[in-house]
């Protein structure tokens, strides 16, 4: 059987076949876990130092982001309504990201409202809502890739991240 599979099946076969699919295109591997394992707690114990056992956030001090816009008109939409409970939720983790760094105050004629999403272990992730910001965005010319030939290269792969 081929291990080339079309990322279209997900949503044409049942999710059941599908997995099948994945499972017949990564088998033929035959790598180890064992020293996949050995190789990766070797290189976090070489470079711990590199991890921040502080924050839980980190930060990019590189190149400073840009977005091109259509227009000069700033985009600014007023904070939405929510309960206290979710108020004191934004409320702590804006506080967390300053203290760390991770964001600075601004006077900027520019403003997206943030509310919360809810994460699989019950806590929840600040989300800066910035539908209105992308409307007048400049597009990137860059392609995106295609998805069945990233899926094709990742079947040799050794190593997956979120």
């Amino acid at each position: 059987m081929s291990t080339r599979f079309s990322v279209f099946n997900s949503h044409c076969l049942p999710e059941d076949e599908f997995k099948q699919q994945v499972i017949t295109a990564t088998e033929d591997r035959e790598i180890s876990r064992q020293p996949v394992n050995k190789e990766l707690d070797k290189l976090l114990q070489e470079y711990v130092d590199i991890f921040d056992k502080n924050e839980p956030v980190g930060k990019f001090a590189g190149e400073k982001f840009r977005i091109k816009l259509k227009s000069d008109t700033p985009i600014r939409r007023p904070p939405y309504r929510h309960p206290r409970w979710k108020r004191d939720i934004i409320n702590e983790q804006v506080k967390e990201l300053l203290a760390n760094g991770s964001i600075r105050e601004s006077d900027s004629p520019y403003g997206s409202p943030v509310t919360t999403a809810l994460k699989a272990d019950g806590t929840h992730r600040l989300v800066i809502d910035v539908r209105e910001l992308n409307k007048v965005t400049v597009d990137d010319i860059e392609p995106m890739p295609n998805i069945d030939d990233i899926v094709e290269d990742t079947v040799h792969s050794r190593f997956f991240t979120k």
